[in-house]
């Protein structure tokens, strides 16, 4: 098992060696007690920072979860350890069971269903502005705004996990899914959130998130929208010497895992890329559009 960071050694008794991909260095271990289900992982602390540990545990699931049949996958940390907490949640584990500065993860595998959302009431939009956490949580502070649901949109791979997202070129972004009421919010107030919270002109992602998930993009099903949507696009491009967010008709979005919906609500100190001025200019937003109407 490798990719272009890693390579995993089996070992006896479900233990792993992490090698470089291209050094062949011993970089740290992997260990998994299948009677169990636990899983813990180290890395040399020299190596620590190189996506050692991510790129470990990404190879090491599916193996783990078809070679021994087992559909959980547990692993136990302190949450003062921040690097391990975000390898865990990068590769599709669930919070549970806080307790005493401790967290409980859990893997399971699941496939997730196609979501054409072709029934409820009101317009949607499809927006991709970096990790999706935050993102959600930009439009939940918006009246008028009555669902929110994360998910992968635009990609190739049929049933995509946030593993596949995170780790292969399957062309997803991590989206939210913006169902609003037109007679209390207009799709220019949603576009002017979004362009509040994000940087069109990084290419690579946002902020610190780099990877083609993380790419910025609006997508449209109403194809009546596509002419206030472009001349939004317009005037913004105009403010920027560099603009790389893309304004396309949805092709495909699959919800993501139950875990990823509302996090930041669900988790108040989790890892967010949008700052709290930037959700109190969002909220002012509330205001405005009362104003105009």
């Amino acid at each position: 098992m490798e990719n272009s960071y890693v390579k995993l050694l089996p070992k006896e008794n479900g233990r792993f060696i992490i090698l470089g991909a291209s050094d062949g260095q011993e970089k740290g271990w992997l260990y998994f007690v299948s009677d169990t289900g636990e899983l813990t992982f180290f890395i040399n602390e020299q190596y620590r920072g190189d996506h050692l540990a991510a790129n470990a545990v990404f190879l090491a699931l599916p193996y783990l979860h078809r070679t021994y049949q087992i559909k959980r996958i547990f692993c136990r940390t302190e949450l003062s350890q921040s690097d391990a907490v975000h390898v865990l949640e990068h590769n599709g584990f669930e919070r549970t069971d806080e307790k005493d500065g401790t967290v409980l993860f859990i893997h399971e595998e699941k496939k997730l269903s196609r979501d054409d959302d072709d029934c409820g009431e009101g317009e949607v939009l499809y927006f991709a502005g970096g990790c999706f956490w935050g993102m959600e949580k930009v439009f939940r502070v918006l009246d008028g705004v009555t669902q929110t649901r994360t998910g992968y949109a635009n990609g190739t791979v049929p049933f995509p996990t946030y593993e596949t997202v995170c780790r292969m070129n399957s062309g997803y972004r991590e989206t939210v899914r913006v169902r609003f009421d037109t007679k209390i919010i207009s799709p220019k107030t949603l576009l002017t959130a979004f362009f509040m919270c994000i940087d069109p002109e990084q290419e690579d992602g946002q902020g610190n998130d780099r990877g083609t998930q993380y790419l910025t993009g609006v997508y449209y099903k109403n194809k009546e929208l596509k002419d206030c949507l472009e001349e939004f696009f317009s005037a913004e491009r105009k403010k920027h010497s560099r603009f790389y967010t893309e304004l396309k008709e949805l092709d495909c979005f699959y919800e993501a895992e139950e875990y990823h919906q509302n996090y930041l609500e669900k988790h108040p100190y989790g890892y967010c890329h949008i700052t709290a001025v930037d959700l109190k200019k969002v909220k002012k937003l509330n205001h405005c559009e009362k104003l105009a109407k």
